[in-house]
């Protein structure tokens, strides 16, 4: 968990990185994968398969295709657009006390 904690604050847009990974890897997973497997498998089990789910599986899978080009696609741009490296909190947050203890006349 604290390792996850790490990562979430080392990356300073870490939303626009999970969109890059959730589009890149997710969208296969759940949309092209799976109908392309339920044809092999009917194919292999049947020895044919049913016009009507080829058709159904193949347009799931261009639907998918597409999502996964468009969320890419969005998340290119979004990194794109980043002017300038942010550093992590942590690292702020130190920076900052030392500037506050150079501050100080104690």
């Amino acid at each position: 968990m604290l390792l996850v904690l790490f990562v979430a604050e080392t990356i300073p847009h870490f939303a626009i990185a999970l969109d890059l990974v959730g589009g890149l890897l997710m969208t296969p997973i759940v949309f092209i994968f799976p109908p392309i497997f339920y044809n092999v498998l009917k194919y292999k089990v049947n020895g044919y398969v049913i016009k009507g789910e080829a058709f159904l599986g193949g347009l799931i899978v261009l639907i998918g295709i597409l999502g996964c080009i468009a969320s890419s696609t969005e998340s290119g741009i979004q990194i794109s657009r980043l002017k300038a490296f942010v550093p992590p909190c942590y690292v702020s947050s130190v920076e900052d006390m030392k500037t506050l203890n150079a501050t100080r006349f104690w």
